[in-house]
């Protein structure tokens, strides 16, 4: 089966657009999860964690003291 010229030009056309349909939808997925990401992600130099020349942490981090819960102790 043979095409004409015209109706292969259209088919062109009509994959050129849907090309770039595609990538620009893409662009814009890209572009919110780098938001999403830059909203999650907190920078250490705001809550004072200084770092050496070398990248590494002049402060520790310490970890809260587990609470006492207040659930009964089972005895036997």
């Amino acid at each position: 089966m043979r095409y004409s010229e015209q109706f292969m030009e259209h088919i062109e056309y009509a994959f050129n657009a849907f090309c770039k349909i595609v990538l620009r939808h893409e662009a814009i997925n890209a572009w919110r999860d780098l938001k999403r990401k830059e909203a999650r992600e907190i920078s250490l130099d705001l809550h004072g964690f200084a770092s050496t020349e070398q990248g590494q942490a002049i402060e520790t981090i310490v970890r809260p003291r587990k609470r006492a819960s207040n659930r009964p102790q089972n005895t036997i």
